[in-house]
C-alpha cells in the first residue's frame, strides 16, 4: 500500500483544523504548507498577510506551548517550510510540534551551518531536505548524511497546487535512488491517479497529494475514497 501524505495549504486556522480533521482517521501524517509570500508569492496559515513574521494567535499559542496542533493526539504533521531564511525561524516550527520538518535549500542562508547546528534535533523530528528541480542533485549532496530523507518536487512552480507534472523530477529521483537506496523519498505536487506509477517506479516512498485528495476547491472530494484510490495503485 503506497504511503499517501494529504498536502494542506491553509490560508488560515479554520480551514487548517477542518482539513487535518477530514483525514485524521485515515493517515498517519499530513503535510502542512507553510508560505510566507517572501520565498514563494503566495502565503498561508500562520502567515496573515504577505509580511515576514507569523503572528497568527493559534500558532503563537503553539510556539509557547500553550496549545497543540489540531488532533496532534491522532495524526502527526510534517511542515514543509516555503518561507524565506526558514534557518533563522527554526526553532519556532520546532516548537510547536511536528513529526518531520522539511527545509528547502534555496531558502535557506547558511545550509552548512543549518544542517550541523540542527543534528542533535533529529533525535526528536526528522529533517527533510527538499530542491526544486532547477536546482541541480550536487547543491544537496553534501547533506544526505546529515538528513533523514529528501523532498522532490513533481511541479516547477512551488507553492501552487493543481499544476502539471514536470516530468524532469523522475530522472532525478532515480539518481538519487540509486545512488542512496535505503533513503526515504518522498515527492509533493502533481502527485495523481496517472503520475503515481511512474513515481513509484523512480524509487518514491512517500507520496504528498494535495488537489488529488481535496479536489480543486478543498470542499467537494470524497477525501476517504481518493485516499484510498491513490494507495491502492
Amino acid at each position: 500500500m503506497n504511503n499517501i501524505i494529504p498536502a494542506i495549504m491553509p490560508k488560515n486556522y479554520d480551514e487548517l483544523y477542518s482539513a487535518i480533521e477530514s483525514v485524521a482517521d485515515l493517515v498517519s501524517v499530513v503535510q502542512i504548507d507553510i508560505m510566507d509570500g517572501q520565498f514563494v508569492p503566495d502565503f498561508s496559515w500562520p502567515y496573515a498577510s504577505k509580511i515576514p513574521k507569523a503572528t497568527e494567535e493559534h500558532f503563537l499559542n503553539m510556539v509557547a506551548e500553550k496549545e497543540g496542533l489540531p488532533f496532534w493526539e491522532k495524526i502527526d504533521v510534517e511542515l514543509d517550510l516555503m518561507v524565506q531564511d526558514a534557518d533563522v525561524t527554526f526553532a519556532e516550527w520546532i516548537a510547536i510540534g511536528p513529526r518531520r520538518i522539511i527545509l528547502h535549500i534555496e531558502s535557506l542562508q547558511n545550509p552548512d551551518k543549518t544542517f550541523q547546528e540542527n543534528q542533535a534535533l533529529r533525535d526528536i523530528v526528522e529533517i527533510g531536505i527538499s530542491l526544486n528541480n532547477d536546482t541541480s542533485n550536487e547543491a544537496i549532496e553534501k547533506y544526505i548524511d546529515k538528513v533523514d530523507f529528501i523532498q522532490f518536487m513533481g511541479i516547477s512552480r512551488i507553492g501552487f497546487q493543481g499544476q502539471e507534472f514536470d516530468a524532469r523530477v523522475l530522472e532525478k529521483i532515480k539518481y538519487f535512488h540509486k545512488k542512496y537506496p535505503k533513503l526515504p523519498i518522498s515527492v509533493d505536487g502533481a502527485v495523481n491517479e496517472d503520475t503515481l506509477k511512474s513515481l513509484k517506479d523512480a524509487g518514491v516512498t512517500r507520496f504528498v497529494a494535495g488537489s488529488a485528495v481535496f479536489g480543486r476547491d478543498n470542499k467537494s472530494a470524497d477525501v476517504e475514497y481518493n485516499i484510498e484510490t491513490l494507495e491502492r495503485i
